[in-house]
C-alpha cells in the first residue's frame, strides 16, 4: 500500500506602523474624556491604510473622534483611530 503524506504550510504576516508625533499633538478628546495624542488626516490615513477622503467620512460618522483646531485643521484622536476596526 502506498502512503500519502501531506504537509501544511502556514504564513503569518505581522505589521507594525510607527508614526512620529510632533510636540504639541496632545489635546483633550471630549468623547474619550481624556487628553490624548491627535493625528493629522494624512497620518491617520496611513495608519488605517485608507484614503484621506475615508478618514473624513469616518470622522463625520463619528466612527473615529475628531476635533477642529482654531486654524480650521481637523485632527483625529489617536486612541479612537487605534481601536477602529474596518
Amino acid at each position: 500500500m502506498k502512503t500519502t503524506r501531506r504537509t501544511k504550510i502556514r504564513f503569518e504576516k505581522h505589521e507594525l506602523k510607527l508614526i512620529r508625533l510632533s510636540r504639541n499633538t496632545s489635546f483633550f478628546c471630549s468623547q474619550c474624556r481624556t487628553e490624548t495624542a491627535h493625528l493629522t488626516i494624512v497620518q491617520t490615513a496611513i495608519a488605517l491604510a485608507v484614503s484621506e477622503k475615508d478618514v473624513f467620512r469616518l470622522a463625520e460618522r463619528g466612527q473615529i473622534h475628531s476635533i477642529e483646531t482654531a486654524h480650521g485643521q481637523l485632527l483625529i484622536c489617536a486612541d479612537s483611530a487605534a481601536h477602529f476596526e474596518k
